[in-house]
């Protein structure tokens, strides 16, 4: 319960799931630390409710002090450890957009974002933004736009199946032929065509400079949707089939049946093999007619992505693990916790030694794939859904916050006992009794053994 002295106003904070013992203020008000019998400790920020759960401890949290600089917390736990929290790792910048991010791609020095009204560029070298497209006071369409990888040419789907294929320069051309929903469109990476498939069955093909179009399959099944490889073959899903479509347009099956009912489906970077998500949540990826299943545990998995060398492949998966596969055996080869939700997107440093996890639990992780440290970067305020590496020093992440922010990478090596006694005694200084064992009773810190 937080009570505005100045108004009488009440308010309520809630995360936590049991008996709250210890809270504190910051120096200025703005924020207010607490400590459960959750196991948990929580650092509310007061001025938007948005909170950074301090989570680790195995017990019941009864003791939760700030730093003295307010740059770390040090929690006591019935465990019978203390830890010191790191709270203000804060981006290296920050890209305000306002609205929801729900796409992002990141090229060089550049981010092209994608709202639910816009399409922007972000120069992060020069912060400067350009504005690409907005729909943001139109009503006709689904609320939604698809911008081809160059930025030059944008395409907003309608209710009525029609698409308004736009350009930054010259007139916008309507797209006529589909008489259902449009499930997806997407731009080949010359930027040239235009795919879509819709709920009436069919894939089409657009040349984007004339607006002539092309059925490419027709079924009486909705097409969910397709992924476009880089050498230009197109799969697409509907129903319980699968189809490839080679450059020169000839349509092949690629197979029939519950394995191949496809809810989504990419070619992944390096070697251009067809990853597949099935509607029943299995994961498998496609070389040639060969295929080699991903084992998930029976949960659903998220973007993936490879190594440089294309040896593995790494995902979130929705029982809030990370898992790394071997490309040729479809072995599990690691899984990491420590991610309290959803993991949505993964990216391998360019040197294939990292990897780096962003998830609905607003956090971004860096983990050492050879020893499994891991170090947590917070600052985004709602579920961080797109993160790539600008090259081996930095992290570009968007989220539903509505920001891009850069990242500097920390160090994932283990700090010293010289480094940890800086940090405990940054902290907070406590008198710990070292002859008696860890009880409920020898754990708990008294208000007077902190000293100021």
């Amino acid at each position: 319960m937080l009570v505005d002295a100045a108004t009488g106003a009440v308010s309520e904070l809630r995360g936590h799931s049991d008996a709250i013992y210890t809270l504190a203020f910051n120096h200025d008000g703005t924020q207010l630390l607490s400590a459960s019998d959750d196991a948990t400790a929580r650092v509310w920020r007061l001025a938007n409710r948005t909170t950074i759960v301090l989570r680790g401890h195995d017990d019941e949290v009864q003791r939760a002090r700030f730093s003295a600089d307010e740059r770390s917390v040090v929690t006591s736990s019935v465990d019978g450890s203390t830890r010191v929290w790191a709270i203000d790792r804060t981006s290296a910048a920050t890209y305000v957009e306002g609205n929801p991010i729900t796409g992002m791609r990141f090229d060089g020095d550049h981010v092209m974002a994608r709202t639910s009204v816009a399409v922007a560029r972000w120069d992060l070298a020069a912060r400067q933004r350009e504005l690409l497209f907005s729909w943001a006071n139109e009503s006709h369409n689904l609320g939604y736009g698809v911008p081809s990888r160059d930025g030059e040419h944008l395409v907003i789907p309608n209710a009525d199946g029609s698409m308004e294929l736009r350009a930054r320069t010259g007139p916008s051309i309507r797209l006529r032929g589909h008489r259902g929903l449009i499930t997806q469109a997407e731009f080949t990476r010359d930027g040239r065509t235009l795919f879509s498939s819709s709920s009436d069955g069919t894939l089409r093909r657009w040349d984007v400079a004339t607006g002539a179009g092309a059925v490419v399959i027709v079924g009486a099944t909705p097409i969910r949707g397709f992924a476009i490889a880089r050498d230009g073959r197109v799969s697409a899903h509907a129903g319980n089939l699968a189809y490839l479509i080679d450059a020169t347009g000839e349509v092949t099956q690629l197979g029939q049946g519950a394995a191949w009912c496809i809810s989504r489906a990419q070619f992944e970077p390096v070697n251009d093999r067809l990853v597949i998500n099935r509607c029943d949540e299995s994961l498998a990826i496609l070389d040639g007619t060969r295929v080699t299943e991903l084992p998930t545990g029976g949960y659903a998995a998220s973007r993936i992505a490879v190594s440089p060398d294309g040896r593995y492949i790494a995902g979130g998966v929705s029982d809030r693990t990370v898992r790394l596969w071997d490309t040729a055996s479809g072995q599990v080869i690691d899984i990491l916790r420590g991610h309290s939700d959803f993991a949505y997107d993964v990216a391998f440093s360019p040197n294939g030694r990292d990897l780096a996890s962003a998830s609905y639990d607003k956090t971004i992780r860096i983990w050492d794939l050879s020893t499994k440290h891991h170090r947590v970067l917070r600052g985004h305020t709602a579920s961080v859904e797109h993160v790539a590496w600008r090259g081996a020093d930095q992290l570009v992440t968007g989220s539903l916050d509505g920001t891009i922010r850069l990242w500097d990478v920390p160090s994932l090596e283990l700090p010293s006992a010289a480094d940890i006694t800086t940090r405990l005694n940054a902290a907070t200084t406590t008198r710990i009794d070292l002859d008696r064992p860890a009880t409920r009773r020898s754990t708990q810190i008294s208000d007077d053994e902190h000293l100021p």
